[in-house]
């Protein structure tokens, strides 16, 4: 029998191990903590629609090519920074300039012009947990600037579509009137509700 290898093995260098962290499970959750700093979602999330995070059973991994050449201790030492960083989430710092701009410029953002874009561009999202709306956004242009909004009460029922609506409202009150906007979404039904008017 001819044993399956995992081509990154065959083409890869082992460049570093993270160690997840050490979780203390009550009798009630077998899953571990929710939060830490070190999480991924749930076993078969997708299947329940749980986007909860638990704890990381296993350990990463980073590899890379053979052919790449770079300094081992300092690689080392950023990616164990990385790791070990105490933010409870990841900050978005972008950079236009060297290597990075290649990935920034290659994403879906990129690719739409809102790293040029002159005036301003807007990125939110909305949720509803627990029978209550809301969203929130965040502006390219000025950094630290989030704006967010909580719509509707229980009783009236709950839609994916208010929230992004009254953030975008939101956005446009922010934005001075000559200044464009462009927002960035991913929600379909507002998509939906543009196209057909």
């Amino acid at each position: 029998m001819v044993q399956a290898t995992q081509t990154f093995r065959e083409y890869g260098k082992f460049i570093f191990e993270g160690k997840r962290a050490k979780v203390i499970q009550d009798n009630d959750n077998q899953e571990g903590s929710l939060g830490g700093k070190h999480v991924t979602r749930a076993r078969g999330w997708w299947k329940r629609g749980d986007v909860d995070a638990c704890a990381a059973q296993t350990n990463m991994q980073c590899w890379v090519s053979q052919d790449m050449i770079f300094d081992d201790e300092q690689v080392e030492a950023h990616l164990s920074e990385a790791w070990e960083h105490e933010s409870g989430k990841d900050e978005m710092n972008v950079v236009l300039q060297g290597l990075e701009q290649h990935f920034w410029r290659g994403t879906e953002a990129g690719w739409l012009g809102c790293y040029d874009f002159s005036g301003e561009s807007w990125a939110g999202d909305g949720s509803v947990h627990k029978c209550a709306m809301g969203a929130g956004s965040v502006c390219l242009q000025r950094p630290g600037c989030s704006l967010t909004v909580r719509v509707g009460r229980e009783e009236e029922g709950v839609s994916s579509l208010r929230p992004i609506l009254a953030t975008i409202a939101r956005n446009l009150e922010a934005t001075p009137v000559e200044i464009d906007l462009l927002y960035l979404c991913d929600s379909e039904p507002l998509s939906t509700r543009c196209r057909d008017g």
